[in-house]
């Protein structure tokens, strides 16, 4: 790092110095007005030193533990107050000796009501900021399958750098009236051309193993729209009435997800279930066996598994596939070895949540990175699926496995193929 750079960063470091310390006097002269208020002048000088948390909560994710030790904070108060047995008046705290101090009296009274306070806005604030709304709440009492949603999300795997920008909506009022007719969540093409190239697959898989009222699950379910075609397809199939789960890694995307479902033309297709922001190869706050079926509508390989490359990329990776030195295939090897680690730790959670007997499927499934790194992204080989099932144990059917190449058109030709399987029943 350059001097230049530095000094920028020792200003910058200063200027963020001075805007705390500014925005802690702030908060110290809010937080002593309300002293003086409830406690008295003179008694407010006395918690005037004590460490403070923020009096708003900010839109952050972390509003309600704010809010708690606030709460936490008044309590604090209130035991230094009795223990020391500091005069609670409003004026000068005086009191004649061995009279009953009213004054006193009264402050105490006005800290039980400062803490109510608190209490009853500590309350609003995590009503607020629930994850479902009371109209939410009330509806999912009536959901085949209930839980709630993780209020944090660990950080994943395959979240690295920009990897995510492309499922980003700019427009989110103008998506909604378009979503048909844009880009399919960063595909290349249109909606209705990739419910064109997944009606065969649903059609052979899906339609027979599903009866009217199932209820299906979708692991990274992005804005929602595959679980809306999947719905198109079957209740143009005669099978209707059926309730419709899933989660993705993105916040935004299950926000869009929820719009969606929410139009009045989409209402018609099915029963909203319960979309969740969640990392699928950790899906834990979703009941097991609860499901008719499960599927993803496509697996996130891990970019750049050993961090080779420092801009996120794979480029070290790919050549090491088309080196011919021992060792650096043998590092090539590794990092599909972690690659599959992932995508097993995807399926096991599918093979989890489906009933006993239930299908799990996958679709556009990509190829081993050192076989399509020239069009995709990395993936599994159609060998994988059966050798590891075999090998660790999956709790299916080995003998039901399909594996389908996915068709192509004239604006999608990438290697994909989608794969079902059946657990034990």
């Amino acid at each position: 790092m350059s001097a230049a750079s530095t000094n920028d960063t020792d200003n910058n470091a200063s200027a963020t110095s001075c805007s705390d310390n500014g925005q802690h006097s702030l908060q110290s002269d809010r937080r002593r007005a309300v002293d003086a208020q409830f406690v008295g002048e003179k008694n407010a000088n006395v918690f005037a030193q004590r460490k403070l948390v923020p009096m708003e909560v900010g839109n952050d994710e972390d509003g309600e533990d704010e809010m708690i030790a606030l709460l936490k904070t008044y309590a604090s108060d209130f035991k230094e107050l009795q223990s020391r047995k500091f005069d609670l008046d409003d004026e000068d705290g005086s009191s004649s000796s061995g009279a009953p101090n009213h004054a006193q009296s009264s402050g105490r009274r006005r800290i039980v009501i400062l803490l109510a306070a608190t209490a009853m806005y500590a309350v609003l604030v995590l009503l607020y900021r629930s994850r479902h709304s009371i109209e939410d709440y009330i509806r999912t009492q009536h959901l085949p399958v209930q839980y709630s949603c993780p209020r944090k999300v660990k950080h994943s795997q395959n979240d690295k750098d920009d990897a995510f920008d492309i499922y980003k909506i700019k427009n989110k009022e103008y998506y909604l009236s378009h979503y048909r007719q844009t880009d399919y969540g960063g595909w290349g093409i249109t909606y209705e051309e990739m419910k064109e190239l997944l009606i065969p697959w649903k059609t052979e898989v899906f339609a027979p193993n599903l009866k009217n009222g199932d209820v299906i699950y979708e692991s990274a379910m992005g804005r929602g729209l595959n679980l809306l075609m999947t719905s198109e397809i079957l209740n143009d199939l005669s099978i209707n009435d059926l309730a419709m789960y899933g989660n993705d890694y993105l916040a935004n995307s299950v926000n869009v997800a929820n719009s969606i479902w929410d139009l009045e033309e989409n209402r018609i297709l099915g029963q909203k279930g319960i979309f969740c922001s969640g990392d699928s190869t950790n899906l834990r706050f979703v009941p097991a066996s609860s499901f008719d079926l499960v599927y993803s509508g496509y697996i996130d390989p891990i970019a750049d598994p050993l961090g080779l490359d420092t801009d996120g990329s794979s480029n070290t990776e790919i050549s090491y596939c088309l080196s011919d030195k021992p060792k650096e295939k043998a590092i090539a090897a590794r990092a599909q070895g972690i690659q599959e680690d992932w995508y097993e730790r995807w399926v096991l959670e599918m093979i989890r949540l489906v009933k006993p007997g239930g299908i799990v499927a996958i679709e556009m499934t990509g190829f081993p990175l050192c076989e399509s790194y020239k069009t995709d992204w990395g993936g599994v080989s159609k060998e994988w699926w059966n050798v590891t099932a075999i090998s660790n144990g999956w709790d299916i059917d080995v003998t039901s496995i399909i594996i389908r190449d996915c068709p192509k058109s004239r604006r999608w030709n990438m290697n994909r193929y989608h794969v079902s399987m059946r657990r034990k029943g």
